[in-house]
């Protein structure tokens, strides 16, 4: 079996789906199902009443957002543009900013 075929057929937990979708929160991964800008979960179980006890997702559907998300970054390399950087600088290190030093006479006053 390839390695694609079991990433397809594998559900994942909510927090593995987290992880996978680069750390995003749980609010936010809400609030891009409920735009349709992210994959539904399954559900597993209900309870008595209707209400999902038990969801998953599915890794492939995951890895596709991902890999939509990259392509949509790298085309408009919105990082670069933002931080006012020149697009051939980017792989550069970031520079660092210092906090001056006080002095403790200016920590008295």
């Amino acid at each position: 079996m390839s390695a694609h075929k079991q990433i397809a057929d594998t559900l994942v937990s909510p927090t593995v789906g987290l992880a996978m979708s680069g750390g995003i929160s749980d609010s936010t991964r809400r609030r891009l199902i409920a735009e349709g800008d992210y994959p539904p979960p399954i559900v597993l179980s209900r309870d008595r009443h209707g209400r999902s006890l038990r969801v998953a997702w599915v890794a492939r559907e995951i890895h596709e957002w991902v890999a939509r998300r990259i392509a949509a970054s790298r085309e408009s390399e919105p990082h670069a543009m933002n931080l006012g950087m020149n697009l051939a600088d980017r792989d550069a290190p970031m520079p660092t900013r210092r906090r001056p030093r006080h002095s403790q006479a200016d920590a008295r006053d």
